[in-house]
Formats: structure tokens, C-alpha cells, sequence
């Protein structure tokens, strides 16, 4: 993480502030996300500008919530986590659920 952006999330009240400025915006939030996790893996998806399409008159992408990043992070989980069989289920699911306009698979899911 490049150190130049770690002021963006300092405060003169609080310990840090969820918030950054115009520019390095993902940054700053990765920058947040970092003091807490640690040595822990993780990863920082900045969907902000993408999670929500209003007025789509686009075919593939209708209005409304478009699902991003919910079939890579069902893939990461299935992939690392998850048997084979657990992993196909799991991409149906997400895949309805992107079509859908759903931001959630996982959560919804029973095991049959």
C-alpha cells in the first residue's frame, strides 16, 4: 500500500476517519481496511462506482443492483474452501444471482 495516502485517514478527533478524498479514494479505503486485518490475508474490491446501474437500458445489465464481484468472491470461496461439488452449486447460485441483480448468493444459500 503506498504510504503517501496513509494521512488521508487520519483525524484530529478520532483515531482514523472512514473517508478520503476525491482521488485515491479505493486506496485510502484499502488504507482503512489495513489497520485492522493485520497479517491476515485480504483483499479491498472497490465496487463503489459499480454495484448500482440506474436507468441501464443496456440488455445484459438491467437497472438496479448489478451483482459485481459476487461470482469472484463465490469462485475465490469455492475454489479454496469448498469441494468440487460445493464449488459448482455455489456457481449457479451466483450466477442467478447476477442475472437477478441480487449483491448476496452465499448468504441465501441452503445445502439440498
Amino acid at each position: 500500500m503506498p504510504p503517501q495516502y496513509e494521512s488521508n485517514i487520519d483525524s484530529p478527533v478520532a483515531d482514523m476517519k472512514n473517508v478520503g478524498p476525491r482521488y485515491g479514494g479505493a486506496i485510502t479505503a484499502a488504507l482503512f481496511i489495513q489497520r485492522f486485518v493485520k497479517d491476515i490475508p485480504w483483499a479491498h474490491l472497490d465496487i463503489a462506482s459499480t454495484a448500482w446501474k440506474p436507468n441501464s437500458t443496456a440488455p445484459t445489465i438491467p437497472s438496479g443492483a448489478t451483482g459485481f464481484g459476487v461470482r469472484l468472491l463465490d469462485r475465490l470461496v469455492a475454489d479454496a474452501y469448498e469441494s468440487d461439488a460445493d464449488a459448482v452449486r455455489g456457481l449457479v447460485l451466483s450466477s442467478r444471482a447476477d442475472l437477478a441483480g441480487a449483491g448476496v448468493a452465499r448468504a441465501a444459500r441452503k445445502d439440498p
